[in-house]
């Protein structure tokens, strides 16, 4: 046996590593095969191999072993042996650590199979290396598109959760959080990229996916006294903005009382924070709107107007909302009904004063003289939130909207369906007060868009808000008729922007997008 130079530990030869391999042999004891595992341990650690030599020696390896390793019990090998249960979990983390370094070893099918393993060893308490290594291994499968699907393990991320959640109460967060993190925001991802490629397959295989993992969040999250909810919602709508929609309105058809639950959390989670949204950040507010708004798009007008999602399984009708899920002693004995009816009405007001402001945010750039160059000290978190509100928070409030008035229609259509919602008649009356001014304002910033120096065709066919907001007020105005003679101005500017699409082979998805919108607002307008 030689040493190191570098380490000054001793090393093992080929022929050392010959006879630790066949203590690992299907027929030896535990106890030879831990004393093998243990030299061969050293030597990974101590050296750099070449490839093939770790490919032999992953050749040889007994992993079912190394399972019982990872979940050593106090008799899992000879009483005498002075290896405890954690020395020996230490030792089979090390291996897959050190084998882990390699991608041509990560990949293989051994080391993959090994995860249902790890994830018993990953623990928030552990006072040893072994959980940190099990997440860097993780965090490594992850970057690899042939181990990338590994990490939708619905017990691995409810594991880096866990991990990532008990982080919060520490000061500095170590390699192995920005690790489970990095999991985290990469499990939905590949739920996403996989269901590009095979829906059906996915949804089969991660039925339970959503359902444990929301839920996860959502049960924290609408604790009235839980001081980490910012930085809960942000992980939560990270997560759904990640998933598929058809994925999302699938799993709640799927998962009818899963879905219930986990929903209702998160409404009561949702309510504490928009409720007292003076005393909440401008971050957080918008936060709380983007993740109504995401809620809305994934699960449709049940999240908003109906007073519950519909189950299978019946529930007590006098139910009243438990104290744990309010934000204050006035709500206390609420009804789920009179939740959800104060919940949609105050999201409906914040969402259309939000509008509002940003209309007038989008307005005074159009007639606003070019700012002059900022100054290399501009805050950084101001620029983020400005991001964040036109990025997310802008398109989804659009959404909630549209979502609105496909309500109003609903019930004007079957006004039985005033029942099954969250609003009486007089409710419903309120809410259409209410988007009037909200819907003005978007037709006032339109208008002035389509005058302004910006308001050409070609400009507009790719100018985002102006599409939005065109979609929907197209809408709007097919209910309501105030506004129909101010809106003429928008089919003609519409036309030019539509011939300029179809001149275009490259803007053929925009054609798509506006010939709808020029039906509607032909149909509205057509009598002015």
């Amino acid at each position: 046996m030689s040493t190191s130079a570098n380490t000054g530990m001793p090393m093992m030869g080929v022929s050392d590593l010959e006879s630790n391999l066949k203590l690992l042999e299907p027929g030896n004891s535990n106890e030879q095969k831990l004393i093998g595992l243990m030299m061969i341990g050293l030597r990974l650690k101590n050296s750099e191999d070449d490839l093939p030599t770790l490919k032999r020696f992953c050749d040889r390896m007994d992993f079912k072993f190394l399972d019982k390793m990872l979940t050593a019990k106090e008799d899992v090998v000879h009483p005498d042996t002075e290896v405890g249960p954690e020395g020996i979990r230490g030792i089979a983390c090390d291996i897959l650590y050190y084998l882990s370094r390699h991608r041509d070893l990560i990949i293989r099918k051994e080391l993959v199979d090994r995860l249902p393993a790890m994830i018993k060893v990953v623990s928030p308490t552990d006072e040893t290396e072994n959980t940190k290594k099990i997440i860097e291994i993780m965090a490594k499968m992850a970057v690899y598109p042939e181990t990338r699907w590994a990490v939708t393990n619905v017990d691995l991320v409810m594991a880096m959760f866990d991990y990532i959640y008990a982080g919060f109460d520490r000061k500095n967060t170590d390699k192995a959080h920005e690790y489970a993190e990095h999991i985290f925001r990469v499990a939905p991802i590949s739920i996403y990229d996989g269901y590009e490629q095979d829906p059906f397959s996915v949804q089969k295989f991660t039925k339970d996916w959503v359902p444990k993992i929301m839920g996860k969040m959502a049960e924290p999250f609408s604790n009235v006294n839980e001081k980490h909810k910012p930085e809960l919602l942000k992980m939560i709508n990270n997560t759904m903005h990640c998933l598929p929609e058809e994925y999302m309105i699938q799993n709640a058809r799927d998962c009818p009382n899963e879905t219930y639950h986990w929903s209702r959390a998160l409404k009561s989670g949702l309510l504490q924070i928009l409720s007292t949204s003076t005393k909440q950040e401008q971050e957080t507010r918008d936060e709380a709107l983007i993740a109504n708004g995401l809620l809305a798009q994934r699960m449709g007008m049940t999240w908003m107007f109906r007073s519950s999602w519909p189950v299978t399984k019946v529930f007590p009708k006098k139910r009243t909302t438990p104290a744990s899920l309010v934000s204050s002693m006035e709500m206390l004995g609420l009804s789920d009904k009179e939740m959800d009816k104060k919940y949609t009405a105050l999201v409906l007001q914040l969402t259309c004063v939000e509008l509002r402001m940003l209309m007038d945010e989008l307005g005074n750039q159009i007639t606003a003289p070019p700012p002059p160059p900022k100054p290399k000290t501009t805050n950084p978190k101001e620029k983020k939130e400005r991001n964040i509100r036109m990025e997310f928070l802008f398109p989804l409030a659009l959404e909630v909207l549209e979502q609105t008035v496909s309500y109003l229609v609903s019930i004007s259509e079957d006004f039985e369906e005033v029942d099954k919602g969250v609003f009486d008649a007089s409710g419903v009356l309120k809410v259409q007060e209410m988007l009037q001014p909200t819907f003005t304002a978007i037709l006032d910033y339109v208008l002035d868009l389509q005058t302004s120096k910006k308001g050409t065709p070609e400009i507009l066919c790719n100018h985002m808000e102006y599409l939005a907001c065109l979609k929907s007020l197209s809408y709007w105005l097919m209910e309501d008729d105030s506004l129909h003679a101010r809106a003429v101005p928008l089919v003609k500017k519409l036309r030019q922007v539509l011939r300029h699409c179809k001149s275009k082979s490259s803007l053929l998805s925009r054609r798509y997008y506006l010939e709808p919108i020029l039906e509607r607002l032909d149909m509205v307008i057509a009598n002015e």
